[in-house]
Parts: structure tokens; sequence; C-alpha cells
């Protein structure tokens, strides 16, 4: 993350990939007062590999104490100022320059700002209430199996705990990093239990290409929604209607509270995500609504021993 203080305010300000600053309210990041402050004064953008700060004024801008004007670009390094009128030239101090990401920052500044991973729970992967996931160039937040998309400056609030959203980012530039094109669609996954259903093994098959999920605990729980939507595939109803499970049964059947269940939801995503060398948001591996939840992906078989 990048970041400012405000000399005159002490406020610290997180860049967006491009930050504007000016006179105009409504086109600006920040605005900044001042008789020589045009409308779109200046701005910090992102490159890639810096970041740089450009005038876009008629009167001129101040650096570090040097005036540059013109459209003249420069690259920030730790510890400029910025100013934007002659007599008035540090209002600004550059206080990081770390690459742009997606923070949420503690509405009392008592903590340091937190990044947010493109898959993230809230407040710990031990107590899982809310996740944050981004997907199609937008982030969302899903909290009782109610997804909402969540934009800067939202209040995200969690367990006695209140934070701000802050995404730098636009469409253009984006800190996820795809691996693959090929949708979550086009793998077959196999679930592999053991008579006793004390060991479970999912495998995938993609292309020829073999992905080895293991073993885990909460193939489990996989393994129920797996059920539940054959069970309705086979019964024929509707693709909206397949594989919804109540939560209370699924806690039931599996012998765990609502917290635990979360936890194992959390897991189960986290895990196959991880192991997929395909762009993929939580939603596409268990999908959930107000009180139910289901198998998200359609192209799974449950099978007898491991070839």
């Amino acid at each position: 993350m990048a970041s400012l203080i405000d000399l005159k305010t002490n406020e610290i300000i997180y860049l967006k990939v491009k930050h504007l600053f000016g006179r105009l309210q409504s086109a600006v990041d920040n605005q900044v007062e001042g008789r020589q402050v045009s409308r779109v004064h200046a701005s910090i953008e992102w490159t890639g590999s810096q970041w740089d700060f450009c005038d876009h004024s008629r009167n001129g801008s101040w650096l570090s104490n040097r005036q540059i004007s013109g459209g003249q670009r420069t690259a920030l390094k730790n510890g400029d100022t910025i100013g934007f009128e002659e007599g008035d030239q540090n209002v600004f101090k550059v206080l990081e320059l770390d690459p742009p990401w997606t923070l949420l920052i503690d509405r009392k500044r008592q903590q340091k700002p937190m990044k947010v991973d493109p898959f993230h729970v809230l407040p710990s992967e031990e107590n899982p209430l809310v996740s944050l996931y981004y997907k199609d160039q937008n982030w969302f937040k899903e909290k009782d199996g109610v997804s909402q998309l969540v934009e800067t400056g939202n209040h995200i609030d969690v367990d006695g705990q209140s934070w701000l959203f802050f995404n730098p980012m636009t469409s253009e530039l984006t800190q996820i990093a795809v691996k693959g094109q090929n949708p979550i669609d086009n793998i077959s996954f196999e679930f592999y239990p053991s008579s006793d259903l004390e060991s479970i093994e999912i495998v995938g098959q993609l292309g020829g290409q073999r992905i080895e999920f293991g073993v885990r605990n909460h193939n489990y729980l996989l393994l129920l929604l797996a059920k539940a939507k054959q069970t309705d595939l086979e019964n024929q109803l509707p693709p909206h209607q397949q594989g919804w499970v109540d939560v209370s049964v699924l806690a039931s059947q599996m012998n765990l509270d609502p917290a635990h269940l979360n936890i194992q939801v959390y897991r189960a995503r986290k895990h196959i995500m991880s192991c997929l060398e395909v762009s993929a948001s939580p939603e596409q591996i268990i999908t959930r609504r107000s009180g139910e939840m289901r198998l998200a992906f359609n192209k799974f078989k449950i099978c007898g021993t491991v070839p």
C-alpha cells in the first residue's frame, strides 16, 4: 500500500492507483484549497512498478521544494513532500510507496490497516463470520449466507470491530493474479469415500490433468452437498432448485454447531481454491443463501476406490 500524511491535519491518506488532487471536490480524491490551485491540479499514479507524480495545472506544483509543471511526470520517493502553490509547498509527505492493495482500515485508527486477500474472512479463520471475496472485478461481502457488493468507503462491522473498506484498484489494474483461463466448470470432481466415511479423497480432472485435492476433514461437507445435489438431479428438479441443504440439517448431519460449520465451509472453499490453477471465487465452490447452502459445481461423481 502507498500512503501520504497531510502535514496540516496529520490525516493518513491511502492512494488509489490514480489519485487526483485539486480544488474541484467532485472531480478529485483529495480536495486542496488555494487561489493558485487548479480544479484538477495533479495526480499520483501507479505505473506497475513505481508511483509517479504528475502536474496538470497552470501554476505548477512543488515536489520536495522543487517546482514542476507542464505535465511533467516524476517518480516519487519515500519522504518526498508535495505542495500545490508557492509559499505553501509542504502540504503532504510521502510515508509509504508499496504497490497498491485492498485494505481494511480500523475506523478507530487503533490498529494498522489490514491487507485483504482475494478470499478473506473476519474476524479470524477460527471464527469466520464474514467473508470478503473478489469476483468479476468487484468485491463482495458474504454474511449469514447473503452476499452484497462492497465498495470503497463502506463500513464492515463484525464481532465488535468496525472497518472501513478501501479498494485502490480499477478494472484495468488489479492485484488478483489470474493463474489460468479455464473456468472451474470445466473441472470434473471425483469423490472417493471409504466405506466408513472416515476418509474421503477428492480428485479433479481437467483436460487430462489430474488435480489432487487430497484427504481433508472438510471433504465430508463437500460429499454431503454432492449427495444432496445428486439426489435432486436424479429427481429431475429444476437446476435452480438442485442441491440446496438447510444449514441446521447439515450441521446436525455433521454433528457440528453453526460456528464450526462455518469453519468447515471456509476451509473447504479455501483449500479447493488454493489447489486450482484457474481463477475461482468461493461461491463457485459452495454457494450460500439465507439459511441454506449447496455445492456450486455440477461436474462431479461419487466413486469407489481411489484409482
